[in-house]
C-alpha cells in the first residue's frame, strides 16, 4: 500500500507503506509529506512531524475560512467584483475539507482495527515463544534415534571368468576379509517406559544414566567387534588377549548374533555400583536378553 499527499501546486512522490492508503486532497500551500515504514523509528518520528505539518495545514485551511465567513457576516466580500466566485471556492473547500476529515477518521478507525489484530497476533506469537522456550529448556540430552534400515545389496551376476577365477582362490586356499558387524545402538529410554518400571527395580536409577549405559554398550561393542574384524597377523599382543577371549565366548546358540559380557564393560568401559541394577531394568525394558551357557552370561542386544 501507499500513502499519498496531492496539493493543488504539487503532487509529491508515493514511497511504500505497510499498512494502508491514504490519499489527502487539500487546496492548501504546499509542504513537505513523506511516508515512512510503521516499524522504523527514525522513518516513524519524520511521519510524526509530517502529520504535525498536515494539522498545521488544516489549521491554515480553517482560519482561511474563518475569515472569509467574517467577510460574509460582515457584508464586505458581497460588495466585492469577485464575491460571488469566492463563496463559491468557499463552499468547495468545506465540502473538500468535510470529506478529507471523513476519510481521514474511516482510516484511523481501520487503523486502530488493525492494531487490534496486531495486538492478538503478538499476544499468539509472544505464547509460542514461550512455548518454545519451555521446550529448549527441558529438551534431553539424548533423542530416540529412528533406526534406517540399511538397502539390501544387489547381487550381482559372476561372468565364467569370475567363477573360474573364484573357483581358483579357494582352491588354492585364500580367506576372504572377516567384514565387521553393523552395530545397532539400542534405542534409548522413554518417559514412559522408565515410569512403567516397579520402584522395587529402578529404585534411585535415573533415565538419564541408562540413556549413558547404553552409549557406553554401544561402544564397547564397538570395539569389540573392531578387534575381531582385523586380520590376525595386524593384531597386537594386548587385542589379541581379548581377541582370543572373544573366540571363547562364543556360541553356537547366538546364531552369529553379536552380544557382550560382564568382563567386556569391565574391559572397555566404566563399570559403577549401579551397573547390575542397570541391566537388570534394560533387561526388563527388552533392550537384550539374556543367553546363559557354559556358566557365562551373553546379553544380547535385540535389535540387530
Amino acid at each position: 500500500h501507499t500513502i499519498t499527499h496531492r496539493t493543488t501546486n504539487q503532487q509529491t512522490s508515493s514511497t511504500s507503506w505497510p499498512l494502508h492508503t491514504v490519499i489527502i486532497h487539500c487546496s492548501l500551500p504546499p509542504f513537505v509529506h513523506t511516508t515512512t515504514p510503521i516499524l522504523d523509528t527514525t522513518l516513524l518520528t519524520a511521519w510524526i512531524c509530517n502529520m504535525d505539518a498536515l494539522v498545521t495545514a488544516f489549521a491554515q485551511k480553517i482560519a482561511t475560512l474563518q475569515q472569509t465567513m467574517q467577510l460574509v457576516q460582515d457584508g464586505s466580500l458581497l460588495q466585492r467584483e469577485d464575491g460571488v466566485e469566492t463563496l463559491v471556492c468557499l463552499e468547495e473547500s468545506l465540502t473538500n475539507a468535510e470529506a478529507d476529515i471523513a476519510e481521514m477518521e474511516a482510516l484511523f478507525e481501520e487503523e486502530e482495527r488493525e492494531m487490534d489484530r496486531g495486538e492478538q497476533l503478538l499476544d499468539v506469537f509472544k505464547l509460542q515463544h514461550e512455548q518454545q522456550q519451555h521446550v529448549l529448556e527441558n529438551l534431553p540430552s539424548r533423542l530416540p534415534e529412528q533406526s534406517v534400515p540399511e538397502p539390501e545389496p544387489e547381487p550381482l551376476r559372476e561372468t565364467q571368468q569370475q567363477k573360474g577365477n573364484s573357483a581358483g582362490s579357494q582352491a588354492q586356499g585364500k580367506k576372504k576379509k572377516r567384514a565387521k558387524k553393523v552395530i545397532h545402538k539400542m534405542p534409548y529410554i522413554r518417559k514412559d517406559e522408565f515410569a512403567s518400571v516397579p520402584k522395587y527395580m529402578k529404585g534411585r536409577l535415573t533415565a538419564e544414566g541408562l540413556d549413558e549405559l547404553i552409549d557406553q554398550i554401544y561402544e564397547v561393542l564397538d570395539k569389540k567387534y573392531t578387534i575381531l574384524s582385523k586380520p590376525r597377523s595386524k593384531i597386537g599382543d594386548q587385542d589379541m588377549q581379548h581377541w582370543m577371549r572373544f573366540k571363547d565366548q562364543e556360541s553356537d546358540k547366538l546364531g552369529g548374533q553379536y552380544f557382550f559380557v560382564d568382563e567386556d564393560l569391565r574391559a572397555f568401559g566404566t563399570v559403577t555400583s549401579q551397573l547390575r541394577k542397570q541391566l537388570t531394568v534394560l533387561r526388563h525394558l527388552k533392550r537384550f536378553k539374556e543367553v546363559r551357557s557354559d556358566g557365562l552370561v551373553r546379553y544380547v542386544p535385540l535389535q540387530q
